[in-house]
């Protein structure tokens, strides 16, 4: 609606003739991929830059800190705990958990999370997988996660 009301007020289809100095697009809450095409054709920009967050209610987990790399870095310092719940354990009377060096690259966890904000413990509903497992090293990549699954989209069926 309001890029609608922009376009009518400039006289233009092209979020980049409205700010030319337009550089980048930060996403999250839910998967950009079926969204990027039209962003593409409301900002036709070649340069564009698009970086991705991982956020809820609950917490800021992740963001995309290399354009063009597909991981979102985990923080790690924010006040979260993280617990990783392989798949197999969900729905478990008492589910294993792993911790952060216990995971595994291209499996999916549901994110199980404590907060300096009072969550203990809660099972957050989304699922991530990690593409990268290196600890903070100039030459390595940290610890990154893609999110799977987010509750409440139509493909997140294991957490109805």
């Amino acid at each position: 609606m309001l890029i609608k009301r922009i376009f009518e007020l400039t006289g233009t289809d092209n979020l980049a003739d409205v700010w030319p100095n337009l550089e980048v697009y930060m996403h999250g809450g839910v998967s950009f991929t079926p969204y990027r095409e039209q962003f593409k054709k409301l900002i036709r920009k070649p340069d564009m830059n698009y970086l991705e967050s991982y956020n809820a209610s609950e917490g800021f987990f992740a963001a995309q800190d290399v354009i063009g790399e597909e991981g979102l870095l985990l923080f790690l310092q924010h006040g979260i705990f993280y617990e990783f719940m392989p798949m197999e354990e969900l729905g478990q009377e008492f589910p294993r958990t792993l911790q952060l060096h216990e995971v595994e690259l291209g499996k999916n966890y549901a994110l199980v999370i404590s907060t300096n904000g009072g969550l203990w413990r809660y099972l957050l509903g989304d699922t991530v997988q990690f593409v990268s497992l290196a600890l903070p090293h100039p030459r390595k990549r940290p610890h990154e996660v893609v999110y799977q699954c987010l509750r409440g989209r139509a493909d997140c069926r294991q957490f109805r």
